[in-house]
């Protein structure tokens, strides 16, 4: 899968390795968390309009709350210009 992203290096945060899958809301990545010096999944999403915007604020909201050691943890939101990183 070909990547924008790959291999650089986002808010000096994460080095993007490769890009894994890709869905409706947009691509995950898989990257390098710098400062943990752990692998994480980012997941891009492009927010296409002001309903796109809200339910990607939905799902961020759940996952605050999601504590469960078979559901992926959250640890961020990164937003820069139009896009979203989680």
């Amino acid at each position: 899968m070909d990547s924008l992203l790959s291999n650089r290096i986002l808010e000096d945060s994460f080095r993007i390795l490769e890009a894994v899958g890709k869905g409706t809301f947009g691509i995950v990545y898989k990257a390098l968390d710098l400062q943990a010096n752990e692998v994480r999944a980012l997941k891009e999403i492009k927010i296409e309009d002001e309903q796109a915007a809200k339910e990607i604020l939905n799902e961020i909201q759940i996952l605050e709350r999601c504590k469960h050691p078979n559901i992926v943890r959250y640890y961020e939101t990164l937003i820069k210009n139009v896009d979203t990183l989680m």
